[in-house]
């Protein structure tokens, strides 16, 4: 008779409703259990569907299986599936396209950090931050931006999917599309200021654009051309934005018929 190591060994019913009620009850008890459970598909997404963390207990063969692995991510902080999952899920591009689409806004961040080594060492392979599939997904979840390489922070798809929610991160862009009209006033929609841009910019004399700032941070009417900071439609958008702007404008405003409207909520 040949037998074959490799293959899962069997569980009793009788021992997989106790080893269920186990992992029910006491999911973080799972390193403790027999290595048979920790290599059963069907106790495994029961473990990781209770408790993601169990993920980590489980065996190689079922580190490497997708079923599992997504199945903890509903549960789990994604980043924390990369570091347990298999290297070859890892490397697998629909597997990390799936994470990045499943995963929390805020999970993403982490999830690209881990990737590229920025939390634990030298980069993994392959290096995501030059596949344009993966980051344009990415930066539409998160803020990742900085994480592409030089060609994608230079790519005006990219760059553009990016800024449609995080306006900040055109600081990340290349200089060729950090100056590009159309990217700018994208960003100036999302939470981006004038504060990173060059003091000689022409952008800090663009009516529109500066409009647009004011209208999310009215300080940003100090980054603006003396042009500007004097032009009735932009103050009068900072002070909507935020009267306490007031405070740092000329006293010759405090007394504007307007400004006063607005402070009454007129």
């Amino acid at each position: 008779m040949i037998f074959n190591l490799d293959a899962p060994q069997e569980i009793s019913e009788e021992k997989r409703v106790y080893y269920s009620e186990v992992i029910k009850n006491k999911p973080y008890n799972l390193e403790l259990l027999p290595p048979e459970v920790r290599d059963d598909k069907e106790l495994m997404l029961l473990a990781v569907e209770t408790d993601g963390y169990s993920l980590k207990f489980a065996s190689d063969r079922l580190k490497d299986d997708e079923e599992v692995a997504l199945a903890a991510m509903t549960n789990l902080p994604c980043y924390e599936v990369f570091c347990a999952a298999s290297d070859r899920l890892n490397a697998d591009k629909d597997f990390v396209l799936k994470c990045i689409g499943m995963c929390e806004r805020e999970d993403v961040y982490h999830i690209i950090n881990w990737m590229l080594g920025s939390m634990t060492g030298p980069p993994r392979r392959p290096d995501w931050s030059d596949d344009k599939d993966v980051m344009l997904l990415a930066v539409q979840r998160g803020r990742c931006l900085s994480f592409a390489s030089p060609r994608l922070r230079d790519d005006k798809e990219v760059v553009m999917a990016s800024l449609c929610h995080w306006g900040s991160t055109l600081t990340y862009a290349s200089d060729r599309l950090q100056s590009d009209r159309e990217l700018v006033l994208q960003a100036a929609q999302y939470w981006w200021t004038l504060r990173d841009v060059d003091p000689k910019s022409e952008f800090r004399d663009d009516k529109e654009i500066v409009m647009k700032v004011v209208q999310n941070y009215a300080s940003s009417i100090n980054g603006a051309s003396p042009r500007l900071q004097v032009d009735r439609d932009v103050v009068l958008a900072a002070v909507r934005q935020d009267n306490s702007i007031l405070l740092k404008l000329p006293e010759s405003w405090k007394d504007d018929p307007e400004v006063m409207d607005i402070l009454r909520g007129k």
